[in-house]
């Protein structure tokens, strides 16, 4: 009798611990559901309503504990350095960043969707290599270059500029040039709006100052420094380390659910050729190497001195500019070979080689 007694028990105890592991997983699920949603509302609200503030999505599955009021004046603009960020460039051996993956993030300085004609505001060269380090280098908009085709060939212009003459495969074919790489894929954040969904999505980002909406705007444009542009581009820097960083978090260290729901998040407010397969092929490689954005991730700002320069097209003379260090243009020219086609001729990485991945770093702990 005792023993029925015992089974009749762990039974109810098993039933109750099911019962119990299907409402976590169902209440998960719904909190995923409303994450979601609320993405699509974001999107919506930035494609089809300009006038209309948009609200940081608040969530289990973006809460950062970061996310606090940082220890600086509100009011302050700090810049790149007093926040912590030092150039990677002048240190690495740029030996071990030959044979590499290479993304060309661009953000344009169109207000909204509707615009149409426009300049290039961000420019950053991102190399993965085979390690799974990542080296971000930021060119500033003002780089003096030679344009390389279309109607103004032959002529000297910002290197901004080249998107509005020519769009962004011009502008591509001038960042080939100018840094002797091939660009693999391309990302483009189209406008300011679509930004301040990327930033609503993800939760916001600490810097000096919490970043969401017109203030992340307005702190990512800001260039009211003693050196402009180029320290604008160096705060670009942090943010981007600081975002990479993020998203490395919420995505839990490269889980293939928490990054596909990202992938496909911001497939919606950004234009890009990168593929799924490149994409997984990516994630896999960082994970697999146990990628970290603090010791794995390396910043820069293309080496320079300001200067002036008379434009033909513009027809201004004296206009300011960044003529870049030849120096370092011939350091790239020498090891920057790009032959790295990982991401292009395996199969792409599936849930089942993520699993595996998971399984294997669970057996080290």
């Amino acid at each position: 009798m005792q023993n029925e007694w015992l089974g009749i028990l762990k039974k109810v105890t098993l039933l109750m611990l099911l019962c119990f592991a299907v409402f976590i997983i169902g209440i998960n699920l719904l909190k995923l559901a409303d994450f979601i949603y609320n993405i699509d509302n974001v999107v919506k609200t930035a494609m089809h309503d300009e006038t209309t503030e948009i609200k940081t999505v608040d969530s289990i599955f973006n809460f950062d504990e970061e996310r606090q009021t940082p220890d600086f004046d509100q009011d302050t603009a700090h810049r790149a350095a007093e926040m912590g960020w030092s150039d990677d460039l002048p240190s690495l051996d740029l030996t071990h960043w030959t044979d590499c993956y290479n993304i060309l993030l661009i953000g344009s300085d169109k207000h909204g969707y509707g615009d149409d004609k426009c300049r290039a505001d961000v420019i950053v060269l991102i190399r993965i290599n085979k390690d799974g380090q990542i080296l971000s280098v930021s060119i500033p908009r003002d780089t003096l270059i030679t344009i390389s085709g279309g109607k103004y060939k032959g002529y000297s212009d910002k290197i901004g500029h080249s998107m509005y003459w020519g769009g962004v495969d011009e502008l591509c074919q001038n960042v080939e040039r100018l840094l002797s790489v091939h660009i693999d894929n391309k990302i483009v954040m189209d406008n300011f709006r679509s930004f301040e969904a990327f930033m609503a999505i993800i939760g916001g980002v600490s810097t000096d100052k919490i970043l969401e909406g017109k203030l992340g705007v307005q702190w990512i444009r800001n260039r009211s420094f003693r050196f402009g542009d180029i320290e604008r581009c160096r705060r670009q820097q942090f943010f981007l380390k600081k975002s990479i960083a993020k998203l490395w978090r919420l995505s839990k260290q490269g889980h293939y659910i928490y990054s596909m729901i990202a992938f496909d998040s911001f497939l919606k407010i950004v234009d890009t050729d990168v593929s799924k397969k490149q994409f997984l092929n990516l994630l896999y490689l960082l994970r697999k190497t146990e990628f970290d954005p603090d010791n794995d991730f390396f910043t820069s700002v293309l080496p320079g001195t300001f200067g002036t320069y008379n434009s033909v097209i513009m027809k201004h003379d004296n206009l300011a500019c960044w003529q870049p260090d030849d120096w370092m243009l011939e350091r790239f020219s020498l090891t920057f070979s790009d032959e790295f086609d990982y991401f292009f001729d395996n199969d792409h990485a599936g849930f089942v080689d993520f699993a595996v991945l998971r399984l294997g770093s669970l057996k080290k702990k």
